[in-house]
């Protein structure tokens, strides 16, 4: 699956899945003798955050291209060095989990280059996605009287995805990364709305972070120092 596209049967309010796991990620052992972790990361600044837009799914007919911002890329890579602090290199971090869309690859991207991590680590999946927001994807947040433009009052009435689908795959998700072969760490690119719903179901705290800060987890869903993001 490309970086920058979504396959073209996937409509507004779908959820989207990723294509079948490939079996060789390729991992080699970690030479650190810790117990595996699972990082997710939100991406940095990209010209969504910056004009208030929703970005969320290349099938959606507004849909707005959200690249990094320059912030933004400088936020990956002190992203990377806040990493690197805590440990992280390539000896030590089995994949890197990607969302699709180009924020979070090129976040991603740019971070495992300053960590010195073999861009083959990189895997998407489209589970991890961003919340589809169907017809109000390239509106501003603005021209929607929402209380909470992260989580919508009625989704279903503009063809977005709720919040019952997106904890559903972002479940789904984490229950795989459990499988990835190595005994590496996992960093995991993602989005705000994803992240949070994801915390709200694992430690019953709706988390939100901010563009490129991270949360760790052991393999229990326990959060990892709750003050280190």
């Amino acid at each position: 699956m490309c970086g920058d596209t979504l396959p073209s049967e996937v409509k507004p309010g779908d959820t989207m899945r990723s294509e079948p796991r490939n079996p060789e990620f390729n991992a080699p052992p970690t030479s650190m003798n810790e117990e595996r972790t699972i990082t997710f990361i939100r991406h940095a600044q990209s010209m969504a955050n910056l004009a208030r837009r929703y970005s969320s799914n290349p099938a959606n007919a507004g849909y707005f291209p959200a690249p990094l911002t320059i912030e933004g890329e400088m936020q990956s890579i002190r992203l990377a060095e806040r990493l690197q602090a805590r440990g992280f290199n390539d000896g030590n971090v089995s994949a890197v989990i990607s969302s699709p869309l180009p924020r979070t690859r090129s976040t991603a991207l740019i971070a495992m280059q300053q960590l010195g991590i073999n861009p083959e680590k990189l895997h998407e999946d489209a589970r991890i996605t961003e919340r589809d927001f169907g017809q109000r994807d390239g509106g501003l947040y603005s021209d929607y009287q929402e209380a909470d433009h992260w989580f919508p009052a009625n989704p279903e009435e503009f063809g977005g995805e709720t919040t019952i689908q997106v904890r559903a795959r972002m479940l789904d998700a984490w229950q795989d990364m459990h499988n990835i072969p190595g005994d590496g760490h996992i960093l995991v690119v993602s989005h705000g709305v994803s992240i949070a719903t994801l915390m709200e179901s694992l430690i019953g705290e709706e988390i939100r972070i901010k563009n490129a800060q991270f949360l760790q987890l052991n393999l229990d869903g326990q959060l990892l120092d709750p003050n280190q993001r």
